[in-house]
């Protein structure tokens, strides 16, 4: 039977049961794991998420990396490509994953490929910022990585 790794943040997340019921019903058997916990041995060249070896999984599914500070985040970017390395099949594959993890960058991928979207300014000056916001009634500001909408608020201007 293989092994199909889950990779999610929250273990009984609905997103994370939903795709195990689904890895189940195609006859394998789901592994759900946190990149949370996840361990490198150089020298051996182990890879383990708690208890799971990840190497020995027939294939991943990421879900998601989680929360994670920068440097947290590139180790568990760098897990991914890695197995992808090994052979290991990784759905979503990392640079998927870069892509869509980045709100800056699909919203230029998508006006690139004719894919309406809102307008958008992006920038990390203030003074543009402002800038923007004054052309505009209302608008949402987010940051450039982020998930669930933590860090999302709609701001008004009050000037229109």
């Amino acid at each position: 039977m293989k092994n199909i790794g889950v990779a999610v943040t929250d273990l009984d997340d609905w997103t994370g049961v939903a795709l195990c019921n689904a890895v189940r019903h195609y006859g394998m058997q789901p592994v759900k794991f946190s990149f949370s916990n996840a361990t490198s041995d150089i020298a051996s060249g182990g890879l383990h998420a708690g208890k799971t070896d990840l190497t020995k999984l027939d294939a991943v599914i990421v879900r998601d990396l989680g929360p994670a500070s920068q440097n947290d985040l590139s180790f568990r970017f760098d897990i991914i490509c890695q197995l992808n390395e090994l052979g290991i099949t990784v759905v979503n594959p990392p640079d998927s994953i870069a892509r869509a993890a980045n709100k800056y960058i699909s919203s230029y991928l998508f006006r690139r490929n004719g894919i309406s979207t809102p307008k958008t300014v992006v920038t990390i000056n203030l003074n543009d910022a402002l800038e923007a916001l004054a052309s505009f009634r209302r608008a949402v500001v987010k940051p450039v990585f982020g998930f669930k909408g933590i860090g999302v608020e709609c701001v008004r201007n009050d000037d229109k």
